[in-house]
């Protein structure tokens, strides 16, 4: 078994008494050496005098107790035998082994358990000799006694330690609550406030009695810290201390300073080189002068060397700290995040809000090397983080001018349009209210609003307003402005647009004196202002400058004056007092009056009321004019004309009116060969029964020349047409004969109709056609402009396919039809030197023109007199 010692130090101490400690002795790995008094048994003569010393103390006190006990009872202490003697000096002691007894006392009863004390620095300063041995006295190094060793079982030393080696050395503190000694009896120091990683200088190391190595420390300014053991620091290899991790990102703050590349005084870099970058704090050193230094790397694993900790902050991530900036920035580019953090979760994109001006109160230096802005409007909402790549810095809250190049119509409002970004007034919107202006340039606000710069069609400038007090208009035109108000056309020349290309719809003459809705408007960029036009039928007619209108009060449109006198001619039709459609009179009361239409309103329903006057100035009311005529007046002037022109034996000239039956004529009632306008009966009658539903317009009829040999009545088998090119025995419908006797004037077809159709001119026949002029009728072959004019007229009113056929013909490019404008029924006639037509003029209220002429009249002089009657009745 290994042979173990223990250190225990003597010195002189009195007669105190205590606990103690022992420490391994062959953890000083110096047995024998010159500082250490091993106590043996070969040591005889120092423990022969010291033997005699203690019997002559024995013996002294044996008298004292023999005379003490002389007069009381006699009591024995074993320990009052033994006096402590006390040395020259103090003395460190080690255990030999862990076999060496401890006593608690010099009774040696009790010992002490060595593994409780072996922490313990242990001294003596006294000894004591029992029984020819010598016990030193073990103390610890609060002076308390420990116990009582045999001096075979240790060895004692001046000094706590084997060895002091001059070092010269930093170390750094392995953690922050290191244990200090004011001594190499390791009595601790008071606590100083220390942090892991702090460099001192060890100036000496000491190989402690204890087997630990112990380094003496002080700081940049020679100060004494204290001893410390090995283990609670690390050596360093320079001033700069030992590296710790650190792992954290920090942001440098200064400009002014230096990158150092070691802790020896060189220069790697500069700090404003630097400057905001933030980066990787791997490591730190606590520097011998207290500064802490940071080891710095980019994202590029690439060191950029140390840095003093007052020239960095410390940030909490990637992004590095937060650096006020208080700039204004514009969003430039498209197709950035704007990030709601640094774990990159987005809140908007850079589209959302390209060319607004935002308030980039803070900046972060990332360690990826971009600069990210922390942007709010003037509000102070906070809209998140955006790398300043997709920016631009400007100098103003309304950022930067940007081009815009649109056409904006100013709403009405209690907005300003201003001269500066300082808020000075330049106009009231509401005295720009609804106008169109070019917006040449838009800013975007910090604000968050946006203001678009106007200019009018002169290139006047008119201020900075904000964009939600605007229309955006999709051209010159200016922006749709709802309108609701009725308007009458009062201009016949102006043009209806299809759009503001200027691609024509038509004419104001086509709505010309028409009531129409315009439900919208536009002020043009020009100066002038476009309705967009509807009729009742939600019909659109285009946009019409706003001058060549009216607006009215109502659907009724606006008053126009007429001064014309007008027939009632119709019964049952209300008498209005007013628009709200509240009743006057009935025309069932005035039939035939004539009245004075000082005026009239062409409504928006697509009628026309006259106001209406009697010839004592009393007013009845609003009429529509369907119910009244304005013929007889214009067929007065057609009487002039007529009696003027055209009073000649050679014509008889019938002209009536459909509305009212006023009529003028020259010749009216001379009878002359009908010719073809004698089919008119056979036409007419045979419709009257198809409408009638007594024939099947459809129904086939044999075509047999029976039809040609009715006595009185039958045309001439040839002449005009196309039926008698057909075979007999065929068969045809009433339909069709209808059609070619209208188209062609076929004299065939005529027969065909008088004979299956009329009847064969049955009686009831004659005396419907009787009852129709006014006279016995007896033949198709004679009649009178007036007769034919009644016939045609009594076909217009019974209505029917055949006025469409008459509208079709093989002779609408001659007489009365040639030159018209309008829809023209008629039914011509040429036999010999007789030319005649007679027909149905669809003018704005139709008419009647039935002309019959003798002596080779031509077919130009029928058009002549066809046109100077249009010319008063359209």
């Amino acid at each position: 078994m290994k042979k173990t010692k223990w250190l225990v130090a003597l010195g002189s101490l009195g007669l105190m008494m205590g606990s103690f400690s022992v420490v391994p002795f062959d953890v000083l790995g110096t047995e024998g050496s010159s500082s250490i008094v091993e106590i043996t048994e070969s040591s005889t003569a120092e423990s022969t005098k010291e033997s005699e010393t203690i019997s002559i103390l024995e013996s002294q006190t044996e008298t004292k107790t023999s005379e003490t006990t002389s007069s009381t009872e006699e009591v024995t202490t074993p320990s009052e035998s033994k006096e402590k003697i006390p040395l020259d000096k103090k003395q460190y002691v080690v255990i030999k082994n862990e076999k060496v007894v401890i006593y608690k006392d010099l009774d040696f009863s009790e010992t002490i358990n060595l593994e409780a004390i072996k922490s313990e620095v242990l001294m003596t300063e006294e000894k004591v000799l029992f029984e020819e041995k010598t016990y030193f006295v073990l103390k610890n190094t609060q002076d308390k006694i420990i116990g009582f060793a045999d001096e075979a079982d240790i060895e004692l030393h001046e000094n706590a330690y084997l060895e002091k080696i001059a070092l010269n050395k930093y170390v750094s503190l392995v953690s922050s609550t290191p244990v200090l000694y004011k001594d190499l009896e390791l009595n601790r120091s008071e606590v100083l406030k220390l942090e892991k990683g702090q460099t001192f200088l060890a100036k000496e190391q000491f190989n402690h009695l204890n087997g630990q190595t112990y380094y003496s420390l002080f700081d940049s300014k020679e100060a004494f810290i204290g001893f410390i053991s090995e283990k609670e620091v690390t050596l360093a290899g320079s001033k700069g201390g030992v590296y710790q991790s650190f792992g954290k990102y920090a942001t440098i703050s200064s400009k002014n300073g230096v990158v150092w590349g070691d802790f020896d005084g060189k220069v790697r870099n500069q700090l404003k080189n630097v400057y905001e970058n933030t980066y990787s704090a791997r490591g730190k050193y606590h520097h011998f002068d207290g500064t802490i230094y940071y080891s710095l790397y980019d994202n590029k694993n690439k060191w950029i060397g140390y840095v003093n900790e007052k020239e960095v902050n410390i940030a909490d991530g990637r992004q590095g700290t937060y650096q006020a900036f208080d700039k204004y920035a514009v969003i430039k580019s498209k197709n950035y995040s704007i990030w709601q953090n640094f774990s990159w979760k987005k809140k908007y994109t850079s589209n959302q809000f390209l060319n607004r001006t935002f308030v980039a109160k803070g900046k972060y230096h990332h360690f990826n090397g971009d600069v990210y802005y922390s942007l709010y409007d003037l509000n102070d909402k906070w809209y998140g983080y955006i790398n300043k790549n997709g920016t631009t810095l400007t100098a103003d809250s309304q950022g930067s001018y940007v081009s815009y190049g649109k056409y904006v119509s100013v709403k009405n409002s209690n907005g300003s349009a201003w001269s500066s970004f300082n808020w000075n007034k330049r106009h009231n919107l509401k005295d720009l209210a609804n106008q169109t202006f070019l917006a040449k340039g838009i800013y975007y606000h910090a604000n968050g609003n946006d203001y678009v710069s106007i200019y009018d069609r002169n290139n006047k400038w008119y201020g900075y307003v904000n964009k939600d007090f605007v229309k955006i208009a999709d051209g010159r035109q200016g922006a749709y402005q709802s309108f609701g108000k009725y308007v009458t056309v009062t201009k016949n020349n102006y043009s209806l647009w299809r759009n503001f290309n200027w691609k024509s719809l038509g004419s104001s003459n086509q709505v010309y004196h028409q009531t129409l809705i315009a439900r919208g408007k536009y002020q043009h960029f020009n100066g002038d202002t476009y309705y967009s036009l509807f009729d009742r039928n939600n019909k659109w007619y285009g946009y019409i400058n706003a001058n060549g209108t009216s607006v009215a009060d109502g659907p009724q449109g606006i008053y126009q004056s007429y001064g014309k006198k007008v027939t009632i001619s119709k019964k049952n039709y209300s008498m209005w007092s007013n628009f709200s459609w509240k009743k006057r009179h009935n025309t069932s009361s005035f039939m035939n009056q004539t009245m004075l239409a000082r005026g009239k309103y062409q409504h928006f329903n697509g009628s026309t009321y006259l106001s209406l006057y009697g010839n004592n100035n009393k007013w009845y009311g609003y009429l529509n004019e369907d119910a009244t005529s304005i013929d007889a007046e214009k067929l007065a002037r057609v009487q002039k004309m007529l009696n003027s022109k055209y009073s000649s034996p050679n014509f008889g000239i019938y002209v009536s009116s459909l509305a009212d039956n006023s009529n003028a004529s020259v010749n009216g009632n001379k009878i002359f060969t009908a010719a073809s306008t004698g089919k008119l009966p056979a036409m007419y009658y045979t419709q009257k029964m198809i409408n009638e539903k007594k024939l099947d317009p459809n129904r086939k009829y044999l075509y047999t020349d029976a039809i040609n040999q009715m006595p009185v009545y039958s045309y001439m088998r040839g002449g005009a047409g196309i039926l008698q090119g057909k075979p007999l025995g065929s068969y045809y419908s009433l339909d069709t004969m209808l059609n070619w006797t209208a188209k062609y004037s076929d004299n065939q077809g005529a027969n065909f109709l008088g004979y299956y159709g009329a009847n064969q001119y049955d009686a009831r026949m004659r005396n419907e056609i009787s009852s129709i002029i006014g006279r016995t009728w007896y033949s198709p072959f004679q009649i009178s402009a007036r007769e034919n004019a009644m016939l045609i007229s009594a076909m217009y009113r019974q209505g029917g396919q055949v006025m469409r056929y008459m509208q079709n013909t093989v002779f609408d490019n001659q007489r009365i039809a040639r030159d018209l404008p309008v829809p023209v029924a008629h039914k011509i006639g040429d036999v010999g030197s007789y030319r005649h037509d007679v027909a149905v003029v669809y003018a704005g209220s139709p008419y009647v023109l039935s002309v019959m002429t003798q002596n080779g009249m031509s077919y130009d002089t029928i058009s002549r007199i066809s046109n100077d009657v249009y010319s008063i009745m359209k």
